[in-house]
């Protein structure tokens, strides 16, 4: 697949790359009104079509559509949160962007709840079975179905090549020191001095787990919420040893990877 292309008077592209149930709408929400505050138009693509193995072709070409339809509309930020590793060689030459990853096993925890009572499948097929499934099941017996439907995301993480014009964070960095963790993708992208501390801190503060949770703060559980717990290693709490022997047959290379094991 060719890269998009760009001619030079359309000037500096970002890209944020995520993925499912590693907050993505928080990411999303924070670079959106960075993007804005930029006067940088902002659109975000994500596909349902990235957890079908046999879609993924079809998934790659509509996000070539969407990201040369978003280019020549005078978009320059991007997000793609449910991004396969060939959607960065898309990008033309020389865009600046960032990688969110997060441990896999919360991945698993969070996507559980999610799946069973909270995520969106009005435009999610597979996921409306999917939930289906889980609610004639137990939390125990679901939670590997989990792990069977998340095995096309997670062979994305696997094949995904770390590279040095993509900055790679760690969604638990992030949530340790959000400003922190914030400064430094700004700054990797070339975007610190013109956004500055204060207005980073005034965007994170409106887009606090507090505010989007509905007033819980970070650790407080909310099973029926988008926004459910906030935290970090959660899945010692929900995975077993069976559970965990299950997911490291099939994922140890992914943990190690980045570095989760």
């Amino acid at each position: 697949m060719a890269q998009a292309q760009v001619s030079r008077e359309f000037g500096q592209v970002y890209a944020y790359f995520g993925h499912h149930k590693c907050a993505s709408l928080w990411i999303r929400r924070v670079f959106e009104e960075l993007s804005a505050g930029l006067g940088l138009k902002y659109v975000a693509y994500s596909s349902w079509l990235v957890f079908d193995p046999d879609e993924k072709p079809i998934d790659q070409l509509y996000a070539a559509d969407f990201l040369t339809a978003g280019l020549s509309l005078g978009a320059r930020s991007f997000a793609f949160t449910d991004a396969h590793p060939r959607h960065v060689d898309l990008f033309p030459p020389g865009t600046r962007s960032f990688h969110v990853v997060r441990d896999p096993r919360d991945i698993v925890v969070s996507a559980y709840f999610s799946h069973l009572l909270s995520h969106d499948i009005d435009d999610f097929p597979s996921l409306a079975r999917h939930r289906q499934q889980l609610a004639g099941i137990s939390k125990e017996q679901g939670l590997y179905a989990v792990m069977d439907f998340l095995e096309p995301m997670f062979d994305d993480l696997r094949q995904w090549s770390q590279r040095p014009d993509v900055l790679e964070v760690k969604l638990e960095d992030l949530m340790t020191d959000e400003v922190g963790g914030f400064t430094g993708i700004l700054r990797f992208l070339g975007l610190l001095p013109q956004v500055g501390t204060e207005r980073l801190a005034e965007v994170l503060d409106t887009n606090s787990f507090s505010r989007m949770s509905g007033g819980r703060t970070p650790g407080v559980p909310d099973d029926g919420s988008h926004f459910r717990k906030g935290v970090a290693g959660d899945w010692r709490n929900h995975l077993t040893d069976d559970h965990l022997s299950y997911f490291l047959a099939r994922h140890a290379d992914v943990l190690a990877k980045y570095s989760y094991l």
